[in-house]
């Protein structure tokens, strides 16, 4: 919930390490394609932000002073008449490593891919695959 924080984390998950200034992680950042084959790129980062939790809402004093399970509990929430949910299609194949795509995909087989899951994770992670 530490915004610096999860910049940092971010940078360093992208392979633009931020221990020095957090102006040339940015300017890292920026200059890094979203996804490359034979190179450096966002997508590492992207892909791990969920489990780091920094898609979560942060609570940075400005924008929220609290969680907004907080805020929501306590009545400090603006009222809405209605909430638009949805999900995307495929969205998910987005955050997969492109470097090392699934074989066999779209059609791959539960061997395939309970072999590319242990190229990619431990053996922990993956021990009930």
């Amino acid at each position: 919930e530490d915004p610096d924080a999860s910049f940092k984390l971010f940078a360093d998950l992208a392979g633009c390490n931020s221990q020095g200034s957090d102006d040339r992680a940015l300017s890292c950042l920026k200059g890094m394609p979203l996804d490359a084959i034979m190179q450096t790129s966002l997508m590492p980062a992207i892909s791990n932000t969920s489990a780091a939790g920094i898609f979560s809402p942060v609570v940075d004093g400005i924008e929220l002073d609290a969680p907004p399970e907080v805020l929501a509990a306590q009545g400090r929430i603006n009222p809405v008449q209605g909430v638009l949910l949805g999900t995307n299609e495929n969205e998910g194949r987005f955050l997969m490593p492109l470097q090392k795509a699934v074989p066999g995909a779209p059609r791959t087989t539960r061997e395939q891919f309970r072999s590319w899951l242990l190229e990619q994770f431990s053996t922990e992670v993956t021990e009930e695959v």
